[in-house]
């Protein structure tokens, strides 16, 4: 004999439960039909995109260095080496070719001084000589 809720097996107190098969959801999806999902991929792809085109650095994608970073780079290179750094000025627009040479300005120890350049790789790495 059953019970007021179902077969006789049922708990009481509990309504039965109904069998959707093994691939059912519930009907109230709340993000059934919503484009929300494809915006947001969409827009995580954007933001990527985004990001990897600034955090690429300008070497792999120019053919000039970048002066700025020539200038920080020159700064540290110097005062690894034991000199007192106030400011550095590099030539803007200098071609990333293995030989090529110029020479930056620095404030060393309080005068002018040059310092030449060197282009080693393509890649980019340069040699700094030694102030004059």
């Amino acid at each position: 004999m059953g019970t007021p809720y179902g077969p006789k097996h049922a708990m009481r107190g509990y309504p039965p439960q109904t069998y959707r098969g093994r691939h059912s959801r519930p009907d109230t999806d709340p993000a059934a039909g919503s484009p929300l999902p494809w915006l947001v991929g969409i827009g995580t792809l954007l933001l990527t995109v985004v990001l990897l085109a600034v955090a690429v650095p300008n070497s792999l994608l120019s053919t000039e260095f970048d002066e700025l970073a020539v200038q920080r780079g020159v700064a540290q290179v110097l005062t690894d080496s034991g000199y007192i750094v106030v400011l550095v000025s590099c030539p803007a627009g200098q071609p990333v070719e293995v030989g090529h040479s110029f020479d930056c300005r620095a404030s060393i120890d309080g005068q002018q001084r040059d310092v030449t350049i060197t282009v080693r790789t393509s890649g980019g790495e340069y040699e700094v000589g030694a102030p004059r």
